[in-house]
Protein backbone atom coordinates (compact mmCIF):
# COMPACT_ATOMS: atom_id res chain seq x y z
CA UNK A 1 0.00 0.00 0.00
CA UNK A 2 1.43 3.40 -0.78
CA UNK A 3 1.49 5.69 2.19
CA UNK A 4 2.33 8.57 -0.13
CA UNK A 5 -0.41 11.48 -0.45
CA UNK A 6 -1.56 12.55 -3.06
CA UNK A 7 -1.44 16.39 -3.66
CA UNK A 8 -1.95 17.29 -7.44
CA UNK A 9 -2.47 20.57 -8.07
CA UNK A 10 -6.12 21.31 -9.72
CA UNK A 11 -7.68 24.50 -11.21
CA UNK A 12 -11.18 26.08 -8.99
CA UNK A 13 -12.90 24.92 -12.74
CA UNK A 14 -12.28 21.46 -11.82
CA UNK A 15 -13.26 21.87 -8.04
CA UNK A 16 -16.88 23.01 -9.73
CA UNK A 17 -16.64 20.42 -11.84
CA UNK A 18 -15.77 17.50 -9.28
CA UNK A 19 -18.43 18.78 -6.86
CA UNK A 20 -21.46 19.13 -9.34
CA UNK A 21 -20.23 15.46 -10.10
CA UNK A 22 -20.99 13.89 -6.74
CA UNK A 23 -24.10 16.02 -6.43
CA UNK A 24 -25.48 14.21 -9.58
CA UNK A 25 -24.36 11.23 -8.33
CA UNK A 26 -26.69 11.67 -5.23
CA UNK A 27 -29.63 12.91 -7.11
CA UNK A 28 -32.06 10.12 -6.88
CA UNK A 29 -30.75 9.33 -3.29
CA UNK A 30 -30.64 12.37 -1.23
CA UNK A 31 -32.75 14.85 -3.88
CA UNK A 32 -33.11 17.57 -1.05
CA UNK A 33 -29.00 17.81 -0.29
CA UNK A 34 -28.69 17.77 -4.48
CA UNK A 35 -30.35 20.86 -4.41
CA UNK A 36 -28.85 22.41 -1.89
CA UNK A 37 -24.88 21.38 -3.35
CA UNK A 38 -26.35 22.66 -6.62
CA UNK A 39 -26.77 26.04 -5.04
CA UNK A 40 -23.58 26.02 -2.41
CA UNK A 41 -20.34 26.51 -3.71
CA UNK A 42 -17.03 25.85 -1.94
CA UNK A 43 -15.36 29.16 -1.33
CA UNK A 44 -11.41 28.94 -0.84
CA UNK A 45 -10.16 29.55 3.07
CA UNK A 46 -6.69 28.53 2.22
CA UNK A 47 -4.86 25.85 0.60
CA UNK A 48 -7.11 23.15 0.00
CA UNK A 49 -9.73 23.97 2.59
CA UNK A 50 -13.24 25.28 1.63
CA UNK A 51 -15.61 26.38 3.17
CA UNK A 52 -19.64 25.95 2.30
CA UNK A 53 -22.08 28.13 3.58
CA UNK A 54 -25.12 26.71 4.53
CA UNK A 55 -28.44 28.31 5.90
CA UNK A 56 -28.99 27.39 9.11
CA UNK A 57 -27.71 24.44 11.98
CA UNK A 58 -29.64 21.72 10.74
CA UNK A 59 -28.48 21.89 7.09
CA UNK A 60 -24.84 22.08 8.48
CA UNK A 61 -25.31 18.75 10.67
CA UNK A 62 -27.27 17.23 7.67
CA UNK A 63 -24.01 18.38 5.42
CA UNK A 64 -21.94 16.91 8.31
CA UNK A 65 -23.64 13.86 9.03
CA UNK A 66 -24.69 12.59 5.35
CA UNK A 67 -22.30 14.19 2.92
CA UNK A 68 -19.02 15.02 4.38
CA UNK A 69 -17.14 12.21 4.13
CA UNK A 70 -18.19 10.75 0.81
CA UNK A 71 -18.04 14.08 -0.42
CA UNK A 72 -14.52 15.35 0.23
CA UNK A 73 -13.44 11.36 -0.38
CA UNK A 74 -15.25 11.72 -4.22
CA UNK A 75 -13.49 15.07 -4.83
CA UNK A 76 -9.90 14.00 -3.46
CA UNK A 77 -10.63 11.40 -5.97
CA UNK A 78 -11.39 13.18 -9.07
CA UNK A 79 -8.62 15.81 -8.37
CA UNK A 80 -6.00 13.36 -7.36
CA UNK A 81 -5.52 15.13 -4.56
CA UNK A 82 -5.75 14.11 -0.59
CA UNK A 83 -5.81 17.48 1.23
CA UNK A 84 -8.63 18.76 0.38
CA UNK A 85 -11.20 19.38 2.87
CA UNK A 86 -14.39 20.81 3.24
CA UNK A 87 -15.49 23.00 5.71
CA UNK A 88 -19.35 23.78 7.10
CA UNK A 89 -20.53 27.04 8.49
CA UNK A 90 -24.03 28.71 9.02
CA UNK A 91 -24.06 31.86 7.03
CA UNK A 92 -24.23 35.18 8.64
CA UNK A 93 -27.94 36.46 8.64
CA UNK A 94 -26.93 38.86 6.52
CA UNK A 95 -25.85 36.72 3.62
CA UNK A 96 -28.46 34.22 4.02
CA UNK A 97 -30.86 34.53 1.05
CA UNK A 98 -33.37 36.88 2.20
CA UNK A 99 -36.94 35.20 1.21
CA UNK A 100 -39.86 36.57 -0.50
CA UNK A 101 -43.53 35.38 0.67
CA UNK A 102 -45.76 38.19 0.10
CA UNK A 103 -46.62 40.54 -3.20
CA UNK A 104 -45.50 43.53 -1.40
CA UNK A 105 -42.17 41.56 -0.56
CA UNK A 106 -41.55 40.29 -4.35
CA UNK A 107 -42.26 43.86 -5.40
CA UNK A 108 -39.52 45.21 -2.75
CA UNK A 109 -36.84 43.21 -3.61
CA UNK A 110 -37.38 43.29 -7.18
CA UNK A 111 -37.19 47.49 -6.73
CA UNK A 112 -34.09 46.81 -5.13
CA UNK A 113 -33.13 44.99 -8.66
CA UNK A 114 -34.43 48.35 -10.45
CA UNK A 115 -35.87 51.23 -9.53
CA UNK A 116 -37.58 51.99 -13.02
CA UNK A 117 -40.35 49.34 -11.19
CA UNK A 118 -41.64 52.11 -9.41
CA UNK A 119 -42.57 54.14 -12.52
CA UNK A 120 -44.11 51.15 -14.38
CA UNK A 121 -46.72 50.64 -11.53
CA UNK A 122 -47.51 54.13 -11.16
CA UNK A 123 -47.74 54.42 -15.42
CA UNK A 124 -50.11 51.30 -15.07
CA UNK A 125 -51.65 52.27 -12.03
CA UNK A 126 -50.78 48.69 -10.71
CA UNK A 127 -51.82 46.78 -7.66
CA UNK A 128 -50.11 44.37 -5.45
CA UNK A 129 -52.22 41.36 -4.29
Amino acid sequence: MDTELAINTYTNEQLIEAWQAFAESIQSEMPRLYQALKVKQPEPLSDNVFIVKVDSEIQKSEFQEKLASNLTIFVRKQLNNSTIEFRFEVADAAEAKKLVYSANDRYNFLLEINKDLTLLKQTFNLDLE
